[in-house]
């Protein structure tokens, strides 16, 4: 039996923590290094979206129940957060989403859309759906899109005076569109918690990209770099990624978890910064291969919104609690030893698969303990083990080679300690 072993020890040059409202833990910016800013104001329970032009000037939005509805709170910085300006919160602006164009011409919205040609000052009322809206995104100054409920696109072509919906036989309309990502005036890739889509002629059509039924998921959101190559990720921290535009599809989750990722964003195509619905937060540096949890959940805060990553230093995260996060060194803190240290299980699905003469997997564990990994056939027999053997505490890859195993669907398992997990792979000759 061939077998080769490598381990792979990663490298992480750029770590990003995430705090949150000191309601659940008091941490200071030394511990994560991430610190909160001034709030915008003390009685919001929830910062749900933020748009930054750069590390200075951005806008949050956030809202507190208030006689039986909801409050909404639109805070402006020009200095990264030592100060908000909140005249702009008119009470008939109900926002669940913010984005600008450029300085002076932005857009809110929550059903009911608003638009700013004043850095805010103003608000008027530009579009009315029953649904609400979930995410916004702009091509240019002049063609941009809003996505929510009911697997509502609207698109603008004037700034956002004007919208129009767009629609097509491939959206499923009992959807709720959460992730929204403009690449280009033509490309676009929108996602529901069932289905991604994408449009190549700036959503004039649509067509729907396949998901194997081994990624399945509650989707929560989508990020692309460019049209091929991009991510999706949703419930118990799954996070598949493509290199060819949804042709293909390979596994680059996190240990699995009970919370759901709720946002993502990415600085190239190796670096990838996910937030939960738990305030967890995660990175990886090398495309999914490995991540580290930079903030285990419930830390600071019990869900994590939304997160923008302004450049190498400095980044931004909102969440309930009317949490407001920042960082200027990039997550690093003044003493940062626990680089690349795992901290769960994981089995991640082999590549290639289907495969013919040699396939690869990869796994974590915790700590040093016996490793358990065999190949079994539909009958449940053992048809290769792989290794059975004391691992170290980290990442492992496996090569593992066909020998004379014949076409057809197999089951490797790993066990280690009390975890085990199965995966299905395909064998094809």
């Amino acid at each position: 039996m061939k077998k080769k072993i490598f381990i792979i020890i990663s490298s992480f040059n750029f770590l990003l923590f995430l705090s949150g409202s000191s309601l659940i833990k008091n941490t200071t910016s030394d511990d994560y290094g991430w610190f909160q800013v001034t709030p915008i104001d003390t009685t919001l329970e929830s910062i749900h979206d933020l748009f930054f032009f750069n590390s200075d000037t951005g806008y949050v939005i956030g809202w507190t129940r208030y006689g039986g509805g909801l409050r909404r709170t639109i805070g402006k910085t020009l200095n990264g957060g030592l100060s908000w300006d909140t005249t702009m919160s008119k009470k008939d602006v109900q926002s669940d989403i913010i984005c600008f164009i450029n300085a002076q011409i932005g857009i809110a919205g929550a059903g009911v859309l608003f638009r700013t040609i004043d850095s805010g000052k103003t608000w008027n009322k530009v579009f009315v759906d029953p649904v609400d809206f979930d995410r916004a995104a702009f091509a240019n100054d002049h063609i941009g899109w809003v996505v929510g409920g009911f697997g509502t696109i609207i698109k603008t072509t004037d700034a956002g005076a004007t919208w129009f919906y767009q629609r097509s036989e491939a959206i499923d309309t009992l959807g709720r569109f959460l992730g929204l990502s403009v690449i280009d005036s033509l490309n676009l890739y929108v996602c529901s918690q069932l289905q991604l889509i994408f449009s190549a002629d700036g959503g004039d059509t649509w067509k729907n990209v396949p998901i194997p039924e081994q990624y399945a998921s509650r989707f929560g959101d989508t990020k692309f770099i460019d049209k091929d190559y991009g991510w999706l990720c949703g419930e118990y921290r799954t996070v598949i990624r493509t290199t060819d535009g949804g042709n293909t599809w390979q596994d680059a989750s996190p240990p699995v978890y009970w919370d759901a990722i709720r946002s993502i964003d990415a600085l190239d195509k190796n670096t990838a910064v996910v937030v939960t619905s738990a305030g967890a937060i995660l990175r990886t540096e090398n495309a999914g291969e490995t991540w580290k949890e930079q903030l285990p959940a419930n830390t600071y805060t019990n869900m994590l919104h939304r997160i923008q990553i302004i450049d190498d230093k400095v980044a931004y995260a909102v969440g309930n609690d009317g949490a407001i996060l920042k960082t200027t060194t990039g997550g690093y803190t003044s003493v940062d030893d626990d680089k690349g240290k795992v901290t769960g299980y994981s089995l991640k699905q082999n590549f290639p698969n289907p495969f013919n003469s040699q396939t690869k997997i990869t796994f974590t564990i915790p700590k040093s303990e016996c490793v358990s990994v065999a190949l079994y056939n539909i009958q449940g027999e053992v048809v290769q083990q792989i290794i059975d053997e004391e691992r170290s505490a980290g990442e492992h890859s496996l090569e593992i080679y066909s020998d004379n195993l014949p076409s057809g669907v197999y089951f490797l398992r790993m066990i280690a300690g009390l975890f085990s997990k199965s995966i299905k792979v395909v064998l094809l000759k």
